[in-house]
């Protein structure tokens, strides 16, 4: 997204952007779940797993920034 913004690219920040909204798949799950599990760990939870957390957190939006390219390559290859 960030890319796309800089390369003046909106229509291709506007795909992204309905990437997200489209129905649940695997990645949003698994990153709500994330998100989800995170919430409820109390404060001092957070402090001894913090590195553990923040690995876990950025191999979820990893996941979610590869799946959101493949989206973008397979509706450009539709389009074209």
């Amino acid at each position: 997204m960030e890319a796309a913004v800089a390369a003046g690219k909106f229509e291709t920040l506007k795909d992204l952007v309905h990437a997200l909204k489209v129905p649940p798949s695997r990645w949003r799950r698994a990153m709500c779940q994330t998100c989800a599990s995170l919430n409820g760990q109390t404060l001092s939870e957070l402090e001894t797993s913090g590195t553990r957390v923040l690995k876990v957190v950025r191999e979820q939006f990893q996941q979610v920034s590869t799946a959101l390219l493949e989206y973008l390559k397979k509706s450009q290859s539709v389009a074209r």
